[in-house]
């Protein structure tokens, strides 16, 4: 039996970018392999059973919410694009959800891998994305391209002045774009793992960054990115990113100890509306490797003192990621996190970063605030070694370059 073998959109359309975050997830509790190279995808699943586990899996675990939060969709999606799938699933109008749709698609699935005709269904499905988008998908049920999985072609509309696509190049064509059932759906489940914070006009999302998954990736690798992109939803989740640094720190916290390659993620926000869903910033790096060897070493000094500093310092972060203005706790939190940042990217000593620290935490002259930060003096006592001998290891690699 052949392995199931896809073929992505562009690497630089969004599209491309939640369908290879649904197969990474997928082959990740299916615990394959795949192979990307550009736009070809390989997923060693030659056997429907283990394939059919990971979209399983999957779906338990974004039921459960270990990665992100629904999505909604505008109402140009739920009613003018997906009235053909809603069909098919039998959903009403109402129960457009994403969740609806994707229960649906799960047990269809599920139906087609017992008769062993996943694996060839989907190859032949997605084996080609013509200019046209998914075609052989739409032979199943034909879907025009989704606002939500596809932003950018919003924004070129937008940008080139047009409503009606009179004035905009061919290329840019939004509507000529189709979709079928099976890139519908894992382009959805795809937004589903990512998905962080809305609050009704802007949507932020987290994504494994296009270099993790890349080439020839192991089955081990991609159940530590799907583990370590648990964990990091579960610090950002409900937090708006107001500010890149504290995202930056975050991210090496929440991945401490893992891979090199499981530790890459990249941010996109959305703008969205009545009708349209436009991008306002896309595939914006999340990692520092400075900050990822400051949160292992600090990880290391923790296990051996027996400290929580790396958690504690997770939930200052969390505090600092706030729209609030004026809150002593958001300016404490921000001042600690951007005083470590700065410290481990060589703009400011480690020791005038520890006296900011000590200053808005355990020595802070207010007992309430010292409290709700949480920061005992052995916990900066740890987060100043960790950043001397970062620094320490910077200077000795200078001498010897």
């Amino acid at each position: 039996m052949k392995p199931l073998t896809l073929h992505l959109p562009p690497e630089d359309t969004f599209l491309h970018l939640v369908l290879k975050t649904a197969i990474t997830f997928i082959a990740g509790h299916a615990g394959i392999d795949i192979h990307v190279e550009g736009t070809y995808c390989e997923v060693s699943a030659y056997d429907d059973r283990i394939l059919v586990k990971g979209f399983h899996e999957l779906h338990e675990h974004l039921k459960e919410g270990a990665y992100g939060i629904e999505p909604w969709l505008p109402d140009a999606d739920r009613r003018d694009r997906l009235g053909n799938l809603a069909s098919v699933f039998n959903l009403n109008v109402k129960d457009i959800r994403v969740s609806n749709i994707i229960d649906r698609y799960i047990n269809y699935v599920k139906e087609r891998a017992t008769k062993e005709a996943l694996i060839k269904e989907l190859s032949d499905a997605l084996g080609k994305f013509y200019d046209d988008g998914y075609l052989n998908d739409t032979k199943l049920v034909n879907i025009p391209m989704l606002n939500r999985l596809s932003p950018e072609y919003m924004e070129a509309l937008r940008v080139f002045g047009g409503a009606g696509l009179a004035s905009v190049p061919t290329s840019l064509g939004f509507r000529r774009l189709t979709l079928g059932l099976h890139s519908t759906c894992l382009g959805l489940m795809g937004l589903w793992i990512a998905h962080t914070y809305s609050n009704g006009a802007v949507e932020y999302y987290i994504f494994p960054s296009l270099e993790a998954v890349k080439h020839k990736v192991s089955a081990k690798l991609l159940e530590q990115i799907t583990k370590q992109s648990s964990n990091l939803m579960m610090n950002l989740k409900g937090r708006p990113f107001t500010s890149a640094n504290v995202l930056a720190l975050v991210t090496a916290l929440s991945t401490a100890g893992a891979p090199p390659m499981a530790r890459k993620y990249q941010a996109v926000i959305f703008m969205r509306g009545g009708r349209r869903v436009e991008l306002i910033e896309g595939f914006t790096p999340l990692s520092i490797d400075k900050l990822h060897e400051f949160a292992d070493i600090l990880l290391e000094i923790c296990s051996q003192r027996d400290l929580d500093t790396v958690n504690k310092l997770i939930r200052i972060a969390r505090m600092a990621l706030s729209k609030a203005t004026g809150n002593i706790t958001l300016d404490a939190s921000l001042k600690i996190c951007q005083n470590i940042v700065n410290a481990t990217l060589g703009v400011v000593r480690f020791s005038d970063a520890v006296h900011v620290l000590a200053r808005y935490s355990y020595a802070q002259e207010n007992p309430d605030l010292a409290h709700r930060i949480g920061l005992t003096i052995s916990d900066v006592d740890a987060i100043s070694e960790a950043l001397q001998r970062l620094e320490s290891r910077y200077q000795a690699s200078l001498r010897f370059s």
